[in-house]
């Protein structure tokens, strides 16, 4: 698990120094952001509600618990994501990583309020030894404030591998802008 983390971590420092689009508009070159709160239900006979302030829920499914947006025009973004959850108690601990993608389309670009639809995929790693797939989609809404922050409110549905069931979820980020195009 510790070195899934340290890889994880690499790729996305890599990403973080990769050559910025030659897209030609001016706006931000990277997002980098996490989430705020997030609440997540279950659907089915996997009905459980979860919510987190400030962090995922849904046990690392229905929102990035770390995001870096990589603006490749102005008006799409791909954004590699990190979740880890980590329980202990009685002396035992579990864990729940999920290393995960979007892929962002804003509508109005990216220098001024703007819906965006969006597609995720990701696969996690848990104690258990299940690493169920989530595939999923969504709509939201992102505000760029001063230049340099901007703050998202989203909506997704996701279905997860291995039995794990459906989920709907809703959430609210923050993110610093980086680097111009």
């Amino acid at each position: 698990m510790r070195t899934r983390v340290v890889q994880s971590a690499l790729i996305c420092a890599i990403l973080l120094v990769l050559p910025r689009s030659s897209a030609g508009a001016d706006g931000p070159a990277i997002e980098l952001g996490t989430s705020l709160v997030h609440l997540s239900a279950g659907l089915g006979d996997r009905d459980g509600t979860t919510l987190g302030i400030p962090s995922t829920t849904g046990y690392g499914y229905g929102g990035p618990g770390v995001f870096v947006s990589i603006f490749v025009s102005p008006t799409l973004s791909v954004e590699p994501q990190l979740q880890l959850v980590r329980t202990s108690s009685g002396g035992r601990s579990a864990h729940l990583f999920t290393l995960g993608g979007q892929l962002n389309y804003f509508v109005d670009g990216t220098s001024r309020p703007s819906a965006y639809l969006f597609g995720v995929l990701g696969v996690s790693d848990t104690s258990g030894g299940g690493n169920p797939a989530n595939i999923g989609a969504g709509v939201g809404y992102r505000v760029p404030i001063g230049g340099r922050l901007t703050f998202r409110l989203d909506a997704r549905v996701e279905h997860l591998t291995d039995d794990a069931g459906n989920r709907v979820g809703m959430g609210i980020s923050i993110g610093g802008l980086f680097g111009e195009r």
